[in-house]
């Protein structure tokens, strides 16, 4: 199974997270940096944080905002139970950790 992660969704769920909590609007650049920098899918060892538009984001508040965009695929992953799934599409760091811990997969790349 081949699972698509869109990096410009993410992006998006980032600036628009961003807009509602803050009142502050991000280029799109100044996403994909946020997902590049300290986005994840899976907890690190060290949390980061990093200023982005006079906001600072902690990597915590960035994974929630990418969990609401993960799930779906997550529970789509659930439904068909393969053995392998192979992500392809944006790189975030931990999502083979985060689809191995939620789906049981016994093998991620």
């Amino acid at each position: 199974m081949c699972l698509w992660v869109w990096g410009w969704r993410l992006d998006r769920a980032v600036r628009q997270y961003v807009w509602e909590r803050y009142h502050v609007r991000l280029r799109r650049r100044d996403a994909t940096a946020v997902r590049k920098r300290i986005g994840t899918a899976y907890p690190p060892v060290h949390e980061t944080a990093t200023v982005v538009g006079g906001v600072m984001l902690t990597s915590e508040e960035v994974r929630a905002v990418y969990r609401r965009q993960l799930y779906p695929l997550l529970d789509r992953i659930l439904k068909q139970q393969p053995r392998r799934v192979r992500v392809c599409g944006a790189r975030l760091a931990g999502i083979d950790l985060l689809i191995r811990d939620e789906c049981s997969v016994d093998w991620c790349i």
